[in-house]
């Protein structure tokens, strides 16, 4: 009997100690849920690298990649964390964390608050590699750490790029991508999102389309003045021996073709014009030719 009690109370103590440190583990780990979640997924990274049989060099970039990840699944989690707080509160938080960056866009500075919480509440955090190309099309892209490069320009945080994702011509718009050269945390602000607000908010409706002429004028400027410059050395290459052929075997929508397409567009709106004024009885009226080179010139880029 001796011996059967003292296995009963042996096995009650050894399930009472095993639940205690259960229940201890469980304390510790909830004290750092972030840190488990990071884990898994570190876990299960390598497992998935390891029954894919990836590169070493390649596997050392994901882990680090995911090492610097780890900031931006954080912001997720802060997100629906946000979702639990009172409409005001969240527009509170949400002005605190980004109202910063959104001041360094030109058309976006002095806005009302509640303009401002709306804006906010519809930036996307993207985190980019290093050497990785951005090309993010209708998007304005806000740089809140790391550096890139775009255009011979150094980046870093506060700066921006892809504000004339607000106008309409695709002609007017940079393409120009930019390149990561570190680690790049950025907030994006796509045109249809922005689009949402604008379309309810007056003053913020009123001061894009201001910056938006404002732009288009500038831009327009620069872009017909590269279309006759184009043209006229279109019409000195024109003069050369080998012309036709150098256009003949050029690549489709090549830089060359493009000037020579304009060209011939331009000439052939010149011979109507003037076919036009020999058939009737009034002379050659050259400012009708003249307006008819303008419409050639904005015909083709629109």
């Amino acid at each position: 009997i001796e011996y059967q009690v003292a296995a009963v109370v042996m096995v009650l103590g050894a399930s009472l100690w095993a639940f205690v440190i259960a229940g201890v583990c469980g304390v510790v780990s909830a004290l750092d849920a972030d840190g488990t979640r990071f884990a898994h997924a570190m876990d299960e990274l390598n497992e998935m690298m390891e029954e894919r049989m990836l590169p070493r060099d390649f596997r050392a970039e994901l882990r680090a990649y995911l090492l610097q990840a780890r900031r931006t699944q954080r912001h997720e989690e802060h997100q629906r964390v946000i979702a639990h707080l009172s409409p005001q509160l969240q527009g509170e938080v949400f002005y605190f964390l980004h109202a910063t960056y959104l001041q360094s866009v030109p058309y976006l500075v002095g806005l009302e608050k509640e303009v401002v919480l709306q804006v906010a509440r519809r930036l996307e955090l993207q985190l980019f590699a290093p050497d990785e190309t951005i090309r993010q099309r209708l998007s304005l892209m806000i740089i809140r750490s790391g550096e890139a490069l775009r255009g011979g320009q150094q980046l870093k945080e506060g700066d921006y790029w892809g504000e004339d994702f607000i106008l309409h011509s695709s002609r007017l718009r940079s393409v120009m991508p930019a390149l990561a050269t570190t680690y790049l945390e950025t907030v994006r602000l796509s045109r249809a999102k922005l689009d949402q607000i604008r379309d309810s908010v007056p003053s913020l409706r009123k001061r894009i389309r201001a910056a938006h002429v404002r732009m288009a004028a500038r831009r327009g400027v620069l872009f017909v003045a590269r279309v006759v410059e184009l043209l006229q050395v279109t019409a000195r290459l024109r003069k050369l021996e080998g012309y036709e052929d150098l256009v003949t075997t050029a690549p489709k929508g090549g830089v060359f073709r493009v000037i020579y397409d304009l060209f011939e567009e331009n000439e052939r709106q010149k011979r109507m014009c003037r076919r036009e004024s020999e058939t009737s009885d009034v002379p050659d009226d050259w400012q009708r030719i003249a307006m008819a080179e303008a419409r050639a010139v904005k015909d083709s880029f629109t």
